[in-house]
């Protein structure tokens, strides 16, 4: 009896080894491989009692985080012992730590400017009309301390924006362990580069007993997106850590900041991130959001009359530039071309032509900073753009791609924008050249069909392409599938008077007809795409997308392995934001 109890027991312990084996072995290959990061978190030993309660415990909670070496804390109470090595560290954690040295402070200044990472708590922002420190003021983005409640107490906590990374994960309000907050004025909320993520409950005025705060602003978790940090307003006392929301809240925070590394997102691995390519135009105002795509396409630069390339409404160019500070994972490329834009032909007929636009290329990104460039020729051998573009254009094409890429060089990104059909390029010969190619898989069909139907069939799926066979066919043609971006249009196509004419219509535009009465909503379920008829004739209007159907093409993107998807264009966007929000969400998250 015991023998066979024994030799099972073996047994048993054999197929449990085996199959820990064997779970092992299915984990991803990026699984435990240690440590993705470095993080240096700061204290004062000589604080007040109820900031060394916090203190002592956040080291705790941070060191947890980095059991298995996920990665490497060390934690100091001299900053200054690390000024000439910060950029060996993801981010900078200052649990209620000030700078007052100045060679300090500077240090911190050239460490955040050049990409740096921060999360501060409580007292670590705290500056009065004593610090005299301007430049922290910048970065905060609030101006100095006002008031607080008084004693420590539990708080209201609304949820300001639930799409975040830092709060999708949170109810959109929660009650937080006791804390004393502060209050600061003028708010940060005042500065158009800080997102609020969090702030007191106006439910809970007066707040205080001793003091007592009776009103007005007051965000408790904030980031200012021109630099790589955010702002976590608890810190006081020991109850700081024994709620599990407000736990996920900050490690949510030290994820989020450490993964928009310049250097790269150690959660990540580079071969599964998906790209989501916005492109924004020369000719709206519009600023688009930084953290809500990872490159934008500026339309448009062309071809100059010397052969070179230029670009449209300078000013707006370095605007959008400049949005690499505020995400210094952005990619900005200038597209060159768009409908209608000729002097192509011309420059690719020769090899010195195309040597000059080449170069020019290149000497543009680097006078400008960005990160590359898109080509927009619409179409070799097609004459749309008014000049006579030989048939055989393909090869031409395939010169200037190499051209460029040897111009470019390896660091510097070349992609193009395709037509829905294929057919005009020579991709077999040309994919070696271009990191992606952006599909424009939409403005397939004039009403009353959808002009960008996902799948073929229904009321409106009907015209002369739909996305699904676009998108097959270029697969077919030599692209493979980590080098296909899929393009989604933020815009309608159609006529209001019904006829059989094709303009275009922001979503905002659709829906506020909608709502008027003046249009009504259809689903093609076959198609798999919203449209609108005309509430007395029944007329087909518009076809358009909307957060369902940029859902479902999301997820075609995912289910066939593209490369990511791009959208044409930011500014047709509604005012909330609907389609960059939800191609965002869908393929990012």
């Amino acid at each position: 009896m015991h023998k066979i109890n024994f030799l099972k027991t073996v047994l048993i312990l054999v197929l449990t080894l085996a199959g820990s084996i064997r779970c092992a072995a299915d984990y991803p290959a990026d699984y435990a491989k240690a440590p993705r990061f470095k993080a240096l978190l700061c204290y004062l030993p000589d604080a007040e009692e109820a900031h060394v309660q916090f203190d002592r415990q956040a080291i705790s909670f941070f060191h947890k985080l980095s059991y298995g070496e996920g990665y490497l804390l060390d934690v100091t109470t001299d900053f200054g012992q690390y000024v000439n090595r910060l950029s060996d560290y993801s981010i900078v954690i200052m649990c209620n730590y000030s700078l007052h040295d100045p060679a300090q402070r500077k240090a911190f200044e050239r460490y955040m400017e050049q990409g740096g990472g921060w999360l501060g708590f409580h007292a670590s922002a705290y500056n009065d009309a004593g610090t005299r420190w301007p430049w922290f003021n910048k970065f905060l983005g609030c101006g100095t301390f006002l008031c607080n409640q008084w004693p420590p107490q539990p708080a209201l906590l609304d949820v300001e924006q639930p799409d975040h990374p830092v709060t999708r994960t949170l109810p959109t309000s929660f009650v937080c362990p006791a804390c004393e907050f502060y209050q600061w004025h003028p708010s940060p909320r005042a500065d158009k580069d800080v997102r609020v993520l969090l702030s007191i409950s106006p439910k809970m005025y007066p707040f205080g007993i001793k003091d007592v705060v009776k009103g007005g602003d007051f965000p408790v978790v904030w980031t200012n997106t021109r630099y790589r940090m955010l702002y976590l307003n608890m810190g006081h006392g020991e109850e700081t850590f024994i709620d599990a929301t407000q736990n996920l809240l900050i490690t949510n925070a030290f994820r989020w900041i450490v993964s928009r590394d310049p250097k790269g997102d150690p959660f990540s691995s580079q071969t599964d991130k998906k790209k989501v390519v916005a492109y924004v135009t020369s000719w709206t105002t519009i600023m688009p959001d930084p953290q809500l795509m990872t490159h934008i396409n500026y339309a448009f630069g062309g071809v100059g009359k010397d052969g070179r390339v230029y670009v449209d409404n300078d000013q707006r160019f370095r605007q959008i530039a400049a949005l690499k500070t505020a995400n210094p994972q952005l990619k900005v490329l200038l597209s060159v071309g768009g409908w209608g834009r000729g002097r192509f032909s011309s420059m690719v007929s020769s090899g010195a032509n195309r040597q000059v636009f080449a170069r020019s290329c290149r000497a543009f990104c680097d006078q400008y900073g960005i990160d590359g460039i898109d080509i927009d020729w619409e179409f070799p051998g097609n004459n749309s753009s008014g000049e006579v573009s030989p048939a055989d254009e393909k090869q031409n094409y395939t010169l200037l791609l190499r051209d460029l890429r040897q111009a470019l060089g390896s660091k510097l990104l070349l992609t193009m924008a395709s037509s829905s059909s294929p057919d005009y390029y020579d991709y077999a010969n040309c994919i070696q050249y271009l990191d992606f190619v952006n599909v424009m898989t939409y403005d397939m069909a004039s009403p009353p069909h959808h002009h960008a139907a996902l799948y073929r069939g229904g009321t409106v799926g009907t015209g002369w392409r739909v996305v699904h066979e676009s998108i097959q066919t270029h697969l077919a043609a030599g692209i493979p599938a980590s080098k296909l971006v899929m393009g989604m249009p933020f815009y309608g196509s159609g006529n209001a008077d019904g006829s059989g004419s094709a303009g275009q219509i922001s979503l905002q535009e659709i829906q506020d007809g909608i709502t008027s009465g003046k249009w009504v909503e259809h689903w093609d379920a076959v198609a798999q795409v919203p449209y609108v008829t005309n509430a007395a004739t029944g007329q087909f209007v518009y076809g358009y997308d909307n957060a369902r159907s940029l859902t479902l093409k999301c997820r075609y993107i995912l289910e066939n392995q593209l490369a990511g998807g791009m959208y044409w264009e930011y500014a047709n966007d509604n005012q909330q934001g609907t389609e960059r929000h939800t191609i965002y969400n869908c393929l990012m998250k």
